[in-house]
């Protein structure tokens, strides 16, 4: 039992994250004019972990102050604890809540903003969990010898172990699913449930739809392999692919893949369509608006792309991640390898052919109307918009290419020699020493564009092409706030500023 203990499951107490010294950030001076700024403290030493929330309009540092851990969230300084769980730190995705796993006097506890959980003789590896609609947090926690999901400071029941890789909400937080250990086998949990005790639980089940009222997983039971959907067994056929199993976004229709002989084959609302040697794994999607599902099939040594059983043209590859539907679903699009050359495909019909497509890329205008891609031409690189190709740049930062809200402009950021521009159109902006790695962002009326960007020793928040603030350099943003404003969160001589612009 200790040895299926020690390799099964990967949870073990937080190692510290005390012992990390190294400092954060520089030292300069100026003072922004024309925008609303907030103080928020300075900058602490040592900054053990900087956190970001994802809306990037929240900062949070992991500081050490007389032997002990701290937390400081916009300015807040948090209690002082003995140790801080390494990694475990997160915002919701609102940035609305904060939380982290915390250690007194060997006692580990989970604080959510600034309030102490119940104590545990340990906390899980990775951050906290948190939904979607970021109204739900969990996380697992050690209870002597045995191990318990807590959600919303409810504890779930015991087990030998739980995968923290397998812990899912559906989009509400209303409904959990996660695999554990019970007596040497393992299980699935559904919302408190269990299900029957197997040998194996697949990697990547269990999986929820987006409203929690449907799950499947794959699970071995000796030899035979089984395909559970809401309680009920699905054709496994000869065997499931290590595939991720999908539910369309109306959580009305399941797809995955089955070893059918010696050929793999995706199952759709129960019937397999066979005739693949294999599927590009994590390579099924649903359209938007769950009418067609497309994957990535090889026969051979050909690739292929799917959709709704019908095969498009043959290439030597496909570029993994590249597949996407269009936002009204009626257009698919990819990047396909022919040779050492890559081209991106759309309905079927290739464009021309370059020695790299950058990530990320193609993307859809929210219209459909258009598609943009990155690629590499020699050693340099253009943005290709509907077939036209930009000018070469030597680099174009990588997840910075957008459509405006109304479709009619590409915006991405790129560098020529050692000066950087943000892209709109045909326009370019002044050019910079930098971009911040947030790249252009439009106010929510799409109205605006804005991004940080370096001239000199100093960083400016660019706003429609004018330069509205100076400071020693940016911790988060810009970010849209207001219809038509931008905040963004910017250090100057170590000070923290939170500062709003708006028209």
């Amino acid at each position: 039992m200790g040895h299926y203990l020690s390799t099964l499951f990967v949870l073990i107490l937080l190692s510290s994250l005390c012992t990390n010294t190294s400092g954060y950030g520089q030292k300069a001076s100026g003072q922004a004019s024309g925008l609303s700024e907030e103080k928020l403290g300075t900058v602490p030493y040592p900054a053990l972990s900087i956190i970001r929330s994802p809306d990037q309009k929240h900062v949070a540092f992991i500081t050490k102050r007389d032997d002990k851990c701290l937390v400081i969230v916009d300015g807040v300084e948090g209690p002082k604890y003995d140790n801080i769980g390494q990694g475990s730190a997160v915002f919701s995705p609102d940035g609305r809540h904060f939380a982290y796993a915390a250690l007194q006097i060997k006692r580990w506890f989970v604080v959510l903003d600034g309030e102490n959980g119940l104590e545990y003789d340990g906390i899980g590896e990775g951050p906290v969990f948190f939904s979607s609609d970021s109204k739900t947090f969990a996380y697992i926690a050690a209870k002597g010898n045995k191990w318990v999901l807590v959600v919303n400071g409810q504890n779930g029941p015991e087990y030998e172990g739980i995968i923290g890789s397998s812990v899912v909400f559906n989009q509400s937080g209303s409904v959990a699913a996660y695999e554990a250990g019970k007596g040497g086998s393992r299980i699935v949990v559904i919302n408190g449930r269990e299900s029957p005790e197997y040998d194996e639980v697949m990697p990547g089940t269990p999986v929820l739809s987006s409203d929690g009222k449907h799950y499947a997983y794959a699970a071995r039971k000796g030899d035979k392999i089984v395909m559970v959907s809401d309680g009920k067994s699905l054709p496994a056929y000869d065997g499931i692919r290590e595939n991720p199993i999908v539910f369309s976004p109306d959580s009305k229709r399941l797809a995955y893949v089955a070893q059918i002989g010696n050929k793999a084959g995706v199952v759709v609302d129960g019937k397999a369509d066979a005739g693949c040697d294999g599927i590009g794994k994590g390579m099924i999607i649903f359209s938007p608006d769950s009418r067609h599902i497309a994957y990535i099939c090889r026969n051979g040594e050909q690739w292929t792309v799917v959709v709704d059983g019908k095969a498009g043209p043959a290439f030597d590859g496909i570029k993994a991640g590249s597949l996407l539907f269009s936002p009204d679903s009626k257009k698919v699009s990819y990047a396909a390898v022919t040779g050492k050359m890559l081209s991106v495909v759309v309905d079927g019909n290739s464009g021309p052919q370059f020695e790299g497509i950058m990530p990320g890329t193609p993307l859809f205008s929210p219209d459909s109307k258009h598609v943009a891609y990155g690629a590499k031409k020699g050693d340099k690189q253009l943005m290709v918009v509907d077939g036209r190709e930009s000018e070469l740049y030597d680099e174009i930062i990588k997840g910075s290419a957008l459509f405006s809200p109304d479709s009619s402009k590409a915006v991405y950021a790129a560098r020529k020699n050692d000066k950087w521009v943000v892209v709109c159109g045909t326009a370019a902006s002044p050019q910079y020493d930098k971009i911040g790695d947030n790249g252009p962002v439009f106010s929510t009326d799409g109205k605006r564009l804005a991004f940080t960007a370096m001239k000199g020793s100093k960083w400016h928040l660019v706003i429609d092409g004018k330069e509205n603030s100076e400071c020693d350099y940016f911790l988060c943003g810009p970010a849209a706030s207001s219809e038509s404003g931008f905040e963004a969160i910017a250090v100057r001589s170590s000070v923290i500023y939170r500062v709003k612009w708006k028209p």
